[in-house]
């Protein structure tokens, strides 16, 4: 494994944004190990309320790139619980974690992933039809 300085939160009023250290995996193996060792680490987090995510019943953790693992819901059937689709569900992505490195010390740095960006939306011509079908109907 190695230590990897990388920079967040750029804006316009901070482009150099924030420096922090984390953890990057050099191998299969360790990103393997890394993510099986982070799956209970992220859960007792959420329990202490160290970590403020709302994670499903059942969740994956996958190495993503420079340090970053992606937590997402497991993919699946869900018409064997109880009232579930029977249809395939996509994983859905939750939160963005990295193991990050203060002096001695190793904490999680994560952001939540906003899941309303994630809902479908209408069709700009569907829109558009409605506002059509609308306009025909005040005329006659």
């Amino acid at each position: 494994m190695q230590i990897k300085t990388i920079t967040v939160n750029k804006t316009d009023k901070n482009k150099d944004g924030v420096k922090i250290d984390v953890v990057v995996p050099a191998s299969d193996v360790e990103i393997e190990l890394l993510s099986f060792l982070l799956a209970g680490f992220v859960r007792d987090s959420v329990n202490t309320s160290k970590l403020k995510v709302s994670l499903p019943d059942q969740y994956r953790i996958t190495y993503q790139s420079e340090g970053s693992f992606l937590i997402t819901t497991e993919a699946g059937v869900g018409a064997s619980k109880g009232g579930g689709t029977p249809y395939y569900t996509p994983p859905k992505p939750v939160a963005v974690i990295a193991i990050q490195r203060s002096g001695k010390r190793f904490d999680l740095a994560y952001a939540a992933i906003n899941q309303e960006a994630f809902k479908t939306q209408k069709a700009p011509a569907d829109d558009a039809a409605k506002a059509s079908g609308k306009k025909s109907a005040a005329k006659k």
